[in-house]
């Protein structure tokens, strides 16, 4: 068995990774730092040249690691603040320095810090508390908080009495929390009726919103123009199935936007998941009609790793649907901050979200997910390429709850976890080749290290930089694309 297993093993190997391969360059921070009793870590790369590695423990300060750019650890800070039970901590990074912000599900009050990127901290608590209040934003109302090339936009709706119209209300805020500007948006919405998915803003001029039937059964996407407060809108419905985890994807280039989506088959005994597409122009008319993919999850497969004309970013759908996959329903962003922010994330969360993420969660796997696919598709919704895992966890296994996404020199790449027997990590990064084909690359890393896919970031015009665990340890790698 032990030898059918190996044999096993070397042959899905070289099916998974024949053909050319992109040269990676592999650089480890010089030093670990010890992480014994971190509960949540976050990473912020490249604040004026440093990155940071944080540590979060309820009941304790946090702790602060400044690597340099040759992932050399210069500095060990503790920051001035305790972080509650049941914290919620979120991020918000800009080129100098990054915000902190802090809720606890058993309190009202927020933590709001600005670190530099010498590790020096102001607190601006107070001055959050204040904004709030002045906006009558009630404990535990949603918000959201979003970088700008100019400080920080916040959002939020109100009025939720109004069971036919929606109201989201913009501010544009200084680095010191100070309003600049307030805008507010109306748009048709009944309440009792349909289900708020997605709101993005697209270059300050529009709003695109996606929502469903409470039902399930239909699809429609509004488009908003934000200074004559006109709508055009397009509508999907469909009989006897029911729309789930749907995206917005926008094409700069262009200005087409795609929609996806999930379609389950509700049987009376049984349940069908299929990929729903179409493109539409800026005026929301069909540019390419709805497609429905009806055999990515055949085979036993739930993971389905889609990538669209090499530009569209990798998309994940999952027919074993789990909502912390997805985020919130009703999740808000900038079309910049949604592409490119977090790269893990299908939505951005809302801050306010009692959060339990331990190191733990970051290296068990539930291995619920059996096969894996992986899909290139032309311009015009055709597959031109595609490679299925079986994931059987006899010698080798995809991790799909493990993944990263990012677009480096206008190029389209996922990395996704691999485990090997005996419990061994690796790194597959999955891209489009020039010839119509997926690119398989295996990354030689630290087999013995857990990996922080979700925590990303790229730093360089051709590196991405991702935090790993080892025991109760944590550091710094550098991949960078040659």
């Amino acid at each position: 068995m032990k030898i059918f297993t190996t044999v096993f093993f070397l042959l899905h190997c070289f099916m998974m990774h024949a053909g050319a391969q992109q040269n990676l360059g592999i650089a480890y921070s010089r030093q670990n730092v010890n992480f014994d009793i971190s509960e949540k870590i976050e990473f912020v790369g490249d604040v004026s040249g440093n990155h940071h590695l944080l540590g979060f423990t309820k009941n304790e300060k946090p702790r602060l690691f400044i690597f340099d750019k040759a992932l050399e650890l210069r500095q060990s800070i503790t920051l001035p603040f305790v972080i509650p039970e049941r914290a919620d901590i979120r991020i918000i990074p800009f080129a100098n320095y990054y915000f902190i912000c802090i809720s606890s599900w058993y309190s009202s009050q927020f933590l709001f810090w600005k670190i530099d990127a010498e590790g020096n901290s102001t607190n601006l608590s107070a001055a959050f508390e204040n904004l709030l209040q002045q906006l009558e934003i009630k404990p535990r109302q949603e918000f959201q908080l979003m970088r700008r090339t100019r400080g920080m936009m916040m959002w939020f709706h109100i009025d939720p009495k109004n069971t036919t119209q929606n109201t989201l209300v913009m501010l544009q805020l200084d680095s010191m929390l100070n309003t600049l500007s307030v805008r507010k948006v109306q748009y048709d919405f009944k309440r009792d009726e349909e289900h708020l998915r997605q709101e993005i803003l697209l270059q300050d001029k529009y709003l695109l919103v996606i929502k469903t039937l409470r039902s399930g059964s239909a699809l429609e996407l509004m488009k908003l123009n934000l200074s004559t407060g006109i709508a055009i809108k397009n509508s999907f419905y469909s009989s006897g199935f029911l729309y789930s985890q749907p995206a917005i994807h926008y094409d700069i280039a262009d200005s087409s936007i795609t929609v996806t989506a999930m379609l389950s088959d509700i049987g009376r005994f049984s349940s069908k998941s299929y990929v729903f597409m179409c493109r539409l122009n800026s005026e929301l008319a069909a540019q390419i009609p709805v497609t429905i993919f009806k055999k990515q999850f055949a085979k036993s497969t739930s993971t389905n790793f889609l990538l669209v004309d090499h530009s569209t970013q990798w998309l994940r759908f999952s027919s074993q649907y789990r909502s912390h996959d997805y985020g919130n329903l009703g999740n808000i962003g900038l079309y910049q901050d949604y592409i490119y922010a977090d790269t893990n994330r299908n939505k951005l969360p809302y801050v306010i979200r009692p959060v339990t993420t331990t190191m733990e969660k970051l290296t068990n796997w539930d291995g619920e997910d059996p096969g894996i696919r992986f899909s290139l598709l032309s311009k015009n919704f055709a597959i031109v390429n595609e490679r299925h895992v079986n994931n059987t966890k006899d010698a080798y296994t995809i991790r799909p709850d493990q993944y990263t996404r990012f677009t480096m020199n206008g190029k389209q790449y996922m990395i996704v976890g691999q485990q090997f027997r005996r419990k061994q990590n690796g790194l597959l990064m999955v891209t489009a080749g020039s010839d119509n084909k997926l690119l398989y690359t295996d990354v030689r890393v630290n087999e013995r290290r857990t990996y922080v896919l979700q925590k990303t970031k790229l730093v360089a015009p051709n590196s991405i930089i991702m935090p790993y665990l080892h025991k109760r340890e944590a550091g710094l790698v550098r991949i960078t694309i040659e």
